[in-house]
């Protein structure tokens, strides 16, 4: 074969290459954008599923809200009748404790949140669910009437359990910030805070970032979980 020949023969096996590529580039980016429209749907019907339940999740919680205030109603008629004015000042003393009732009062807004920028292992510059908790347990040394993180009432049940980059609080999940709500002394409670050895020890060297401020007025909202779920394993003792 002369060599014009083959030049001629190599030039015709790269056209017929360069088509078949060229095809085949076509066909996996068709694909790829295929796919991508499809994911892109299902991402959007999740999120569109996602936001239905959440309407009825609210429209359910807001029928339990009303359930639970007609039953207060006819529970605390039910001690007006048949008790005296100290029993049923007692009983309401009771509920508010209990975390069973919306509060209002003075107190402080203590807002917690991750250091602005790593400067040495990224988890010591994080907020984690037992520096949280530790927080809660000197706040609770101030003797507060109510409690909430991020509008989640606390009572004795309640769990501060890390979730993944969340923390979990009556079983809801927050990311940071975390707001603590505090009603009672803001003399003390600010005291047990900035006292505190999570503070001097673990926030301050760390840039975890902090606010405290006194507010009058903090609406601390009721358990919005049910307490015969968490006490139905349990009975009363006979005196």
């Amino acid at each position: 074969m002369r060599k014009n020949d083959k030049k001629n023969v190599l030039l015709f096996v790269f056209i017929i290459l360069g088509f078949v590529l060229a095809i085949q580039f076509r066909s996996v980016m068709s694909n790829a954008s295929e796919e991508e429209i499809s994911t892109a749907q299902t991402i959007e019907s999740l999120k569109q599923e996602l936001e239905r339940e959440k309407l009825i999740g609210d429209s359910l919680r807001e029928e339990l809200d009303e359930s639970i205030i007609e039953r207060d109603a006819i529970l605390r008629n039910m001690v007006e009748e048949r008790g005296s004015e100290g029993i049923t000042k007692e009983w309401e003393k009771a509920r508010i404790l209990a975390g069973l009732t919306e509060v209002v009062g003075d107190g402080v807004v203590i807002t917690l949140n991750d250091a602005s920028e790593i400067i040495y292992r990224v988890s010591d510059h994080v907020l984690h669910d037992y520096s949280l908790y530790e927080v809660l347990n000197e706040i609770k040394k101030a003797e507060p009437v109510a409690i909430a993180v991020n509008n989640e009432r606390l009572i004795s049940t309640t769990e501060i359990i890390c979730a993944g980059p969340t923390t979990r609080i009556n079983r809801n999940r927050y990311a940071v910030p975390y707001e603590i709500k505090v009603i009672g002394d803001s003399k003390k409670i600010r005291e047990a805070f900035l006292n505190s050895s999570i503070v001097t020890s673990e926030f301050i060297p760390n840039n975890i970032r902090f606010q405290i401020k006194d507010e009058k007025d903090i609406i601390i909202p009721k358990y919005s979980g049910r307490i015969d779920v968490l006490i139905n394993a349990v009975e009363v003792v006979e005196e």
